[in-house]
């Protein structure tokens, strides 16, 4: 029997449904000639009417001994059921993906190719380009039930095999929502955390996104991260109040890869607070010499009108902070007598002058050309417009214009600053500076951290100008000479500076032997024991277990997170009868952690003492060191373990100068919290 193809392609992609693979054992009977066989027939058990992407229908024979017995091979497809007067036939390929010829349009195939990947293999596969219904002319909405599909076997024309397999069509069902959850308010400013439970009833691989949308702007649109089967959820910053106010409608809710969308809309009351403006959201530069040199001003902006038949570029860049993001504001502008015409707008686009879009910075220039009386008394005035409709921000700058003049640089005078800087302070930087042109000329200064490139303004204090620079400045740095170097502009961003150097010193950490603090652990509390320089430890009963957590404030001027460990050691360490655990400040998110808080400072560790008929030693030698990121070590702590059969010298008792460990951690592999959860 001749099979012609006569439609097009069949469709694919499993991923929106479930995907039988229906095999049948069909096997040759073994012979020293390779009979070919249908092994097995992949297809969708199940396709919905509505689906916007192909099928993928595969069949395989048995495995030929070489390609070349696969020649002459081809396999055909009948499709048969109520929605069709006639069966749909189509032909699969084993050609490894080669261009179709001329006349193969029925053929199923990709883009160009056959949609095979080996020639000769016994695999025969295609993809489809279109959907089901619409290759074969079925409208399946109106004839769903079940079709039946003929795979056929054939060398050169002559039948070899049949394999039937059932089809059934039916509809591609919407996500469905279980449950959802937002917050009823949403304080400028604060994050929302959104949650929503849901089930697809084609599975979650037929799902496509899942997401909370501000209702009526679809681009304001989040996709929320999947916990587990069932639970998608997501923490979303302040941005997600941006553009709207008061009670606002939110849509929680799913897309399949059909484009189908369930949701449920919640109503949140949404705090919009305006955006904030102050004198340091503007930045300023004006070329001198050609360079664009940044303008330092506090009070007034000083802008220099060049010379005749010269010009200069100011170019400014405003950062406004809006609680909500840069979603929150529609527009920046600049106005002032200088600027002739409309304000000047700036943009957050990534064009120059901008420099990166959407990072907050609205960026905009002009060129400033000569005056012949250039006006006194103006203001540049800075406005932020909100999405809402809120009332403009504005932000008012006094402006002088100041005419280009034979100028003198600014001279630094003197610097002060100590020669070394102990551990745990901060360094003060003064310094006097000079102008020929007056000192009403100078205009801004700074200290600027050779080591880092970081710059702190000095204020103006009389004669002298200071700051005080921060005391974690030598944090993760190693006690050394490091160069600081002070600046000084005027109203021309002529400059003078001095490079000087403070030798700064990072002190090792410090234990706190007198708040070194040991607990007996009964049913999960934690109770204090006497301690001076020997502990006496009571000894369990054989077989029972005595649990002991102890605590240890770890100090380094650098701040916490200087500290790299902080260890102790047990010596004779007898394994058969202590088990010793190490210390930590997290928390206790490591699983041998007893910590309760993290990173504050006291570290925490823990033993047990098991019970035994007689212990090789009675007497253990305790120390406790300490070591930060540079190597700086700690002097240890040393301390006497004694066991004895009863408490000595007095019994258990609740703390009066400490708290007790109401609720120790527990959870540690070892427990050492007598089981307590």
């Amino acid at each position: 029997m001749q099979y012609f193809p006569t439609r097009r392609a069949l469709v694919p992609s499993l991923a929106l449904l479930a995907l039988g693979l229906i095999s049948c054992e069909d096997n040759a009977a073994p012979d020293s000639v390779w009979q070919p066989a249908i092994q097995s027939v992949q297809l969708p058990t199940v396709v919905a009417d509505n689906a916007p992407a192909p099928y993928l229908i595969r069949v395989e024979t048995n495995p030929p001994t070489n390609p070349a017995d696969a020649t002459g091979l081809a396999v055909h497809l009948e499709l048969s059921g109520p929605g069709l007067s006639a069966p749909a036939i189509w032909t699969l390929m084993d050609d490894g993906g080669q261009p179709l010829a001329a006349g193969q349009a029925g053929v199923l195939q990709d883009p160009g190719s056959s949609g095979d990947n080996i020639p000769g293999d016994g695999v025969f596969s295609a993809q489809g380009l279109a959907d089901l219904a619409n290759t074969i002319g079925v409208d399946f909405s109106d004839s769903p039930g079940s079709y039946q599909l003929v795979a056929v076997l054939s060398r050169d024309g002559s039948e070899l095999q049949r394999s039937t397999r059932t089809l059934s069509v039916g509809h591609n069902g919407r996500p469905l929502i279980q449950s959802t959850s937002l917050p009823t308010s949403l304080a400028s400013g604060d994050s929302l955390d959104a949650h929503i439970i849901l089930s697809d009833p084609e599975g979650n691989d037929d799902l496509q996104s899942v997401w909370l949308e501000l209702a009526g702007q679809p681009e304001r649109r989040w996709t929320l991260d999947m916990v587990n089967d069932s639970t998608w959820s997501r923490r979303l910053g302040p941005e997600v109040g941006a553009r709207t106010s008061g009670p606002s409608l939110y849509r929680l809710g799913a897309t399949d890869l059909f484009g189908q969308e369930s949701f449920e809309e919640l109503s949140v009351d949404v705090q919009n607070l305006p955006p904030v403006l102050t004198s340091g959201s503007l930045h300023v530069w004006q070329t001198v010499e050609g360079d664009l040199q940044p303008v330092d001003f506090a009070d007034t902006l000083k802008l220099v009108i060049p010379l005749p038949g010269q010009s200069r570029q100011v170019v400014f860049r405003a950062i406004p902070g809006d609680p909500q993001g840069v979603a929150d504001i529609l527009a920046v502008s600049l106005s002032s007598p200088i600027l002739s015409g409309e304000p000047l707008q700036l943009l957050d686009d990534g064009v120059s002058p901008d420099l990166l879009a959407g990072d907050g910075e609205y960026s905009g220039s002009l060129t400033l050309g000569p005056q012949d009386e250039p006006p006194a008394g103006q203001n540049l005035q800075l406005q932020v417009t909100p999405w809402l409709s809120q009332a403009p921000v504005l932000l008012q700058l006094p402006l002088a214009l100041i005419p280009e003049r034979d100028n003198a640089a600014p001279h630094v005078d003197q610097v002060f600053v100590p020669d070394t800087l102990a551990s745990g302070q901060f360094l003060r930087v003064e310094a006097e500076f000079s102008d020929p042109d007056g000192a009403s000329d100078l205009t801004s200064a700074w200290v600027k951290f050779l080591d880092t490139g970081e710059r702190w303004f000095m204020q103006r204090s009389g004669t002298r100008w200071g700051v005080d620079l921060p005391e974690a400045l030598i944090t993760f740095r190693e006690s050394n000479d490091y160069g600081f170097r002070v600046v000084v502009s005027d109203l021309f961003s002529a400059r003078d500076s001095s490079d000087v150097s403070v030798y700064m010193v990072n002190g090792e950490p410090r234990l706190d032997e007198e708040m070194l603090a040991f607990y007996r652990v009964i049913n999960g509390s934690g109770f204090l024991l006497d301690v001076q320089d020997t502990l006496f430890l009571e000894i369990p009963a054989v077989g029972d277990t005595n649990f002991f957590v102890f605590t240890l404030p770890v100090q380094d001027d650098q701040g916490a997170l200087e500290i790299e460990r902080v260890d102790w050691t047990i010596e004779p360490l007898d394994g058969s009868s202590v088990t010793t655990f190490p210390m930590y400040d997290d928390g206790g998110s490591n699983i041998e952690s007893a910590d309760q808080t993290a990173a504050d400072g006291i570290y925490t560790g823990a033993m047990q003492l098991i019970g035994q008929a007689s212990y090789n030693n009675l007497i253990y030698f305790v120390d406790f060191t300490a070591q930060d990121l540079l190597g700086n070590e700690a002097t240890p702590i040393h301390r006497i373990y004694k066991l004895v059969d009863e408490e000595q010298p007095g019994p258990l008792r609740p703390p009066t100068d400490r708290p007790v460990l109401s609720r120790v951690n527990s959870r540690t592999a070892h427990d050492p919290f007598g089981g307590a959860r």
